[in-house]
């Protein structure tokens, strides 16, 4: 009786070991924050927004967890689309916050904007921007209005692991443990 007691046990043991150590591999990912003075939105006729920022910083801000540093904005246009962005118009009227999704966009680095054409989320099922999905306005409120500052905080997600090996790209702003960020 106690070699069953035994090997049940350890059969549960082992259970227990399996559920607690595996798992799928889950995609990580950062913020990018990029600032910008006025801005301009036109609705489009299939539900999408076209944005245009001006005056925009040649620099944004890298937020990985408690890791904050800088990187060119102009490499933004190498990741890959569609993305989630929080976008925060401020006037002085008021602020409007706005949760999108990012289609595709460019950066004119003569002249300091960035275009993209984005339509409102329903919902958002992320983790990253969830403090700025609370005090989520229209879109539509935003058209008329006179902006001074725009604020876009994009969420780069990194692709899931895969099990082969690639050479790593060549190209890209590593941040303080390595990890590329933004290929350029």
């Amino acid at each position: 009786m106690s070699e069953y007691w035994l090997k049940g046990l350890f059969g549960l043991f082992l259970l227990i070991s399996f559920i607690c150590f595996s798992g799928a591999a889950e995609p990580t990912g950062y913020l990018v924050y990029v600032q910008g003075g006025e801005s301009s939105i036109v609705e489009g006729t299939d539900g999408m927004y076209e944005i245009t920022v001006q005056d925009i910083i040649p620099f944004c801000t890298i937020i990985d967890e408690d890791e904050h540093f800088l990187a060119g904005t102009k490499h933004l246009v190498n990741e890959s689309f569609p993305m989630d962005a929080a976008l925060i118009l401020r006037g002085s009227d008021g602020k409007v916050a706005s949760m999108v999704e990012i289609v595709n966009l460019s950066i004119d680095t003569k002249v300091n904007t960035i275009t993209f054409r984005a339509h409102p989320l329903e919902y958002y099922s992320g983790e990253l921007l969830k403090p700025f999905s609370s005090e989520q306005g229209e879109l539509d409120a935003a058209i008329e209005r006179k902006t001074n500052l725009t604020a876009l905080y994009l969420e780069i997600m990194d692709k899931t692991p895969e099990n082969f090996w690639s050479p790593p790209f060549q190209c890209c702003y590593e941040g303080p443990q390595g990890q590329c960020y933004i290929k350029c």
